[in-house]
């Protein structure tokens, strides 16, 4: 079963606070969805709100779920403990709009926790609009996956290696460098 909810209007941008977040009842009501293999909420201007991230990991005990796509609530800012995300996703695409709290690098701790579970399953991810992810953090290599499109704001080539060691079977790569110039010499 695969739920696609389109659920803003499509004409907010990410700095609209006023962007809506996705309401309680939908995870609730995806809890009793006893086969459900995909969510994918395909609107961005829709947010789910970082305390509702744990809904993710207890839907896929209930479920085979095995596809994700969301996107984090606009401006939020990290704080309390990082949530672990779903286990045994096979593909998983997040638009990361959560900013550090009181302690830096804590949005970034959130997204590792959360990503960290299905490490060993992924085959794709992709993650869009994250400062510098630090793959390194993860831990050991993603032998998994085969498909990785990442949107950074670095401007180190070194990001490639990084993606290198921690994917060596990466098939296909798809990187977008925003706000950034290199000079090939």
């Amino acid at each position: 079963m695969l739920v696609t909810m389109p659920y803003g209007n499509g004409r907010l941008t990410p700095d609209d606070s006023s962007a809506p977040v996705l309401p309680i009842y939908v995870f609730q009501f995806l809890e009793t969805l006893p086969k459900l293999s995909d969510i994918v909420f395909d609107d961005s201007t829709v947010g789910v709100q970082l305390q509702d991230l744990y809904f993710f990991a207890r839907i896929a005990k209930q479920t085979p779920l095995r596809h994700l796509s969301f996107s984090s609530e606009y401006g939020s800012a990290a704080s309390g403990e990082p949530i672990a995300g779903p286990e045994g996703l096979v593909s998983l695409s997040v638009r990361w709009y959560v900013t550090d709290g009181q302690d830096p690098g804590s949005a970034m701790s959130h997204l590792y926790e959360f990503l960290r579970p299905s490490l060993g399953t992924l085959t794709f991810l992709e993650l869009h609009d994250d400062p510098i992810f630090d793959f390194h953090v993860l831990g050991d290599a993603c032998t998994s996956l085969r498909i990785l499109e990442y949107t950074t704001y670095s401007q180190s080539p070194q990001v490639l290696k990084k993606v290198a060691e921690m994917f060596p079977h990466v098939a296909d790569l798809a990187m977008l460098f925003q706000a950034c110039v290199w000079t090939v010499c």
